[in-house]
């Protein structure tokens, strides 16, 4: 089990959240999506995590799920054409091996094939919301990698092997976006978003928050043939977040905690259970 001094998280089961993280410069603006992840932040906050286990939409690995396991969280700056400071930003937070190693016990134990990470830092679809959510941490932060090519119902999966950290005092946040098309962003930039980018958000609320456990799984996972996936998610790696959230869940219910604010081809929906 995960190990920390005694604090408000003792006894309680803390929630699982979902957050569409947007890009490298929200780190600099004071917007309504800015502020509303600072607020959720603060909310989070409250309950004292022990530590943040986070999976990010910009980490996959191949074969087998990967584990950061450095004590120092080094920043990826994983974007390309911005200004000059923006990969300057700084993000102090540290890592945590017990907290690692608990994870991969429990991905093992869930039958999930799990390896170490040595070397790796945390990218922006972690630091970036963090900046806002948790600006000065006094927590450990430890990312997970997503499955690439994995299955919506391995992710499920790998969420509820994890379940068992809430009941530790551990945080899980997955990091993507609830809508995400960066083919078609310029292309209605100046306009009104288009009406699949209202709808998926729509139904992906639907799914997270008016149905439970199984039947909530069945239905995210049936997203794979979602009419308008491939206008909402041409590639499907801002989506998976919300499959490892939702078997981490189990049959707790979900609440939109971040309204949609489309922008373009880009939606910043939030969800969490159990909060």
């Amino acid at each position: 089990m995960v190990s920390a001094s005694s604090n408000a998280t003792e006894g309680k089961r803390l929630p699982v959240v979902y957050i569409s993280h947007g890009g490298p410069n929200l780190v600099f603006e004071d917007t309504k999506p800015s502020r509303d992840l600072q607020k959720l932040g603060n909310k989070l906050s409250k309950l004292e995590p022990k530590a943040v286990v986070v999976f990010s939409a910009h980490w996959e690995t191949r074969d087998n799920v990967a584990v950061q396991t450095s004590n120092v969280n080094s920043l990826i700056y994983d974007f390309y054409g911005f200004p000059k400071h923006y990969y300057q930003v700084t993000y102090d937070s540290k890592g945590d091996a017990n907290v690692s190693r608990r994870v991969l016990e429990l991905l093992k134990q869930g039958g999930i094939e799990a390896v170490e990470e040595k070397k790796r830092g945390i990218d922006h679809g972690v630091w970036v919301p963090f900046t806002k959510m948790f600006p000065t941490p006094n927590f450990p932060i430890v990312q997970v990698s997503l499955k690439d090519r994995g299955s919506m119902e391995e992710h499920i999966k790998i969420g509820a092997a994890l379940a068992a950290l809430r009941d530790e005092g551990v945080l899980l946040i997955g990091s993507g976006s609830a809508v995400h098309n960066l083919r078609d962003l310029g292309r209605y930039m100046n306009g009104m978003p288009p009406n699949f980018v209202v709808q998926f958000d729509k139904d992906l609320e639907h799914m997270c928050c008016n149905l439970q456990g199984v039947e909530r799984e069945n239905a995210l996972c049936s997203l794979k043939s979602h009419p308008i996936l491939r206008n909402a998610h041409p590639s499907i790696e801002h989506l998976i977040p919300v499959h490892i959230v939702a078997g981490a869940a189990g049959n707790d219910k979900g609440v939109r905690v971040i309204d949609a604010m489309p922008f373009s081809t880009i939606t910043w929906s939030a969800f969490a259970f159990g909060l």
